[in-house]
């Protein structure tokens, strides 16, 4: 009991003896890798054999699991203070450096709630690789370019899983670990209308020039785009640390500590309440602009030796060159989403779609199913790869007869085993998707853990030890209790967006069976329910991202040195060249 106690410290320690992430530290980061890369290769190479399916779920899965604790929670960037400015008092902020403060940076809150969620990915990654049953597959256009390049005398059929990912020399484990999206396999994203992976083509020859010409329009495209975004996340991060708008602590760095005014976070209680709103749009557009930013700006680089050395052999080898693998972009069109379904569903990142399949809708989904809930109603018809029915057309010449005996089984199996079983087991699968992402962001919560309450396990799910917040101080001094944050927040977020989702469906499917009854079409809605739905969904963001923002921001997470605040810089210096005439 003592070595799992033991254990236990190493992995999850109490704030104050975190390591701090210096150079022999920062291993414990990477201290996860190996392991899933050997539960991938035991996956892969060895899916059939008894001891490498019980050295995976026995040995490797509670290894990975310790290890991903600890680089998720053991360490933290060591805290550093910035000088004073060095262009004077009033000289403009930018970076870490205040309008004549001293102490700017405290601790890097937004580094740790992303090194939080690293952990809890990495330990869903874990279980989805660690309880596998059988390997996953790659996409039949993958298959498709094996088969014209390697299948020569050899059987490639859709359960093959070539030593390296097709057209490069890249190992499959390697790919699998790095791949977040999937892109190629059969469970991740398709590839963008259109675009079909290929192989280094001929130098000289018309695919060669067209696959350049792809790429340099792909490069300028996504370059362009993260310009244009990285100056918005300066804007808002600028107006983010702006004093006049969110007190006096908006310039001050994440904290480290509770105690006086240097090391505590933004507080809502003592924001008016046209500020805490603005505060929960500005810092919430941040995290999807800044993720698209640095995506594209990734991309474009990784597709830049290619560009320059198309007929390099050896850069078709060792990198993704072909710009169908990046084609696809990070984040669809969020700001636009109709409804919550697709701002979730398809307009959001799916970096984390893996684990959320693997670890909460398929467990939810069979089990429910194991106990007969939707259990007779018939699968519907499964899409071949360019998403069309069997015959190519989407339209099966049995498909009506399939539907009316398909709507006769159902009508008379019952709620619990007929179609209202099904709904509710889909979204009993759905809700868990969400409650699992709630869990994930939670963990980044903990990581930014800086007393023995907040680092609480029970706050993951809002039963922590309580931390009071009060509200400032009324004329005669008495003080007010604002709330209590126990936790729980952010789990109570994306449960309420999933929650939302099943809303959108149920009314759905009364508003289609008013409109079959009336004999009209769904058709495109006009512009009012356009504006209705938009309000809807920023409503419901904004107002659930308020109530999580409160703990998020008194932790410091708004004062990240996230940009250069050069924009912010050049309005100080137009503002004092204003004033000065």
């Amino acid at each position: 009991m003592d070595t799992l106690a033991g254990l236990g410290r190493w992995a999850y320690p109490l704030p104050a003896t975190r390591a701090h992430f210096d150079l022999p530290n920062i291993l414990l980061l990477l201290l996860p890798l190996p392991l899933h890369l050997l539960s991938i290769h035991l996956l892969l190479r060895h899916p059939r054999s008894p001891l490498a399916n019980a050295l995976r779920t026995g040995l490797v899965l509670p290894c990975t699991f310790l290890a991903s604790v600890r680089a998720g929670f053991g360490g933290i960037l060591p805290p550093f203070e910035f000088g004073p400015n060095p262009g004077g008092k009033d000289a403009p902020s930018w970076l870490a450096y205040t309008v004549g403060g001293v102490r700017t940076e405290g601790g890097w809150q937004h580094f740790n709630v992303a090194i939080g969620i690293y952990g809890a990915y990495s330990i869903m990654k874990a279980l989805e690789w660690g309880l596998a049953t059988q390997p996953p597959r790659l996409r039949p256009e993958l298959l498709d370019l094996v088969r014209a390049t390697e299948g020569k005398g050899k059987s490639v059929g859709p359960d093959h899983l070539p030593r390296f990912y097709p057209g490069t020399r890249i190992p499959l484990g390697v790919d699998l670990l790095t791949n977040m999206r999937g892109i190629g396999w059969e469970w991740g994203l398709p590839y963008s209308a259109g675009e079909r992976p290929s192989v280094q083509p001929a130098r000289g020859s018309e695919a060669a020039r067209k696959m350049q010409a792809q790429r340099a329009a792909l490069i300028r495209s996504r370059l362009w785009l993260a310009l244009r975004l990285f100056l918005f996340v300066d804007a808002l991060d600028s107006l983010l640390k702006v004093p006049a708008l969110f007190g006096p602590r908006a310039n001050i760095g994440g904290p480290t500590a509770l105690g006086g005014a240097a090391t505590e976070g933004l507080r809502y209680e003592e924001l008016p309440s046209w500020a805490a709103a603005m505060l929960t749009l500005m810092a919430g557009l941040v995290i999807p602009t800044s993720m698209q930013a640095t995506y594209s700006l990734l991309s474009a680089l990784a597709l830049l030796p290619a560009h320059f050395f198309p007929d390099s052999k050896l850069v078709w080898a060792t990198n993704y060159a072909d710009p169908a693998y990046w084609g696809v972009p990070l984040l669809r069109s969020p700001h636009t989403s109709k409804d919550l379904r697709t701002l979730w569903g398809t307009d959001w990142h799916a970096l984390f779609r893996a684990p959320f399949l693997a670890v909460a809708y398929r467990p939810v989904n069979n089990a429910l199913k194991a106990i007969g809930l939707g259990a007779d109603v018939p699968p519907s018809k499964k899409p071949t790869a360019n998403g069309n029915s069997a015959n190519g057309n989407g339209h099966d010449q049995s498909h009506s007869k399939d539907a009316a005996e398909a709507k006769t089984k159902e009508s008379g199996a019952g709620f619990w085993r007929g179609h209202p079983g099904k709904q509710l087991r889909r979204a009993s699968s759905v809700l868990a998707v969400f409650f699992l992402s709630g869990l994930m962001h939670e963990a980044g919560q903990l990581a930014m853990a800086r007393t023995p309450a907040e680092r609480d396990l029970w706050r993951f799910i809002g039963r922590g030890e309580p931390v009071l917040l009060y509200a400032p101080p009324s004329a005669s001094g008495a003080l007010k209790l604002a709330y209590v944050d126990r936790g729980g927040r952010a789990l109570a977020f994306f449960v309420m967006q999933g929650l939302a989702c099943i809303v959108e469906d149920v009314v759905e499917m009364v508003l289609k069976g008013r409109r079959g009854r009336k004999g009209q079409g769904s058709g495109a809605f006009g512009p009012l329910e356009a504006g209705l739905r938009s309000l809807w969904v920023a409503g419901w963001i904004f107002g659930w991202g308020h109530y999580v923002g409160k703990s998020w921001y008194r932790m410091g997470i708004a004062q990240g040195a996230v940009s250069l605040r050069a924009t912010g810089a050049l309005v100080q210096l137009l503002l004092r060249a204003t004033r000065s005439r």
